[in-house]
């Protein structure tokens, strides 16, 4: 079964300035981590710190893909597990 992964957080710990972007790139829109990859990119204009972390549509976390170290740039295919158990399906 796919579902919807809802929420993938990049967390910008530096507040940035108005005038910096930031671009988040997550694929496939549905994922399921017993049948596939995830996928992410993310950038931002200045190096700064950077981390994906996985929550729950509350808003709490169920724990860090990728640890926030300072980067400009960040790619991953995460196998949908984490400290080496498989993240259940559901919409996080």
């Amino acid at each position: 079964m796919r579902r919807r992964l809802g929420l993938i957080v990049v967390a910008l710990l530096a507040t940035p300035s108005t005038a910096h972007a930031a671009t988040l790139t997550v694929r496939p829109a549905a994922f399921s981590p017993a049948h596939a990859r995830l996928s992410v990119s993310a950038s931002v204009s200045v190096t700064q710190q950077v981390g994906v972390q996985l929550a729950r549509r509350d808003g709490r976390s169920v724990g860090w893909i990728v640890a926030p170290s300072r980067r400009r740039f960040l790619t991953i295919g995460w196998n949908g597990r984490m400290n080496g158990k498989r993240v259940p399906d559901g919409k996080f």
